[in-house]
């Protein structure tokens, strides 16, 4: 896949009060940027990742299954 052809999706989500986004690209690593840090999805921990993830199957970009 050309990198012309990636397609990059922002997800925005709200946790306490505070906003955050993940950049979601086809075939990269996605990122979590929340609080002026920028967080691999997969190093996520707690209330973050539960909450994040959540967001990600509500919008069926992946699946409940991976916890």
């Amino acid at each position: 896949m050309a990198k012309s052809e990636v397609v990059v999706h922002h997800v925005h989500f709200q946790l306490n009060g505070i906003t955050g986004w993940v950049v979601v690209a086809s075939k990269l690593p996605m990122w979590v940027f929340f609080m002026g840090e920028h967080i691999a999805y997969t190093a996520m921990q707690g209330a973050l990742k539960k909450h994040v993830h959540s967001v990600m199957v509500q919008r069926s970009l992946v699946s409940s299954w991976r916890g």
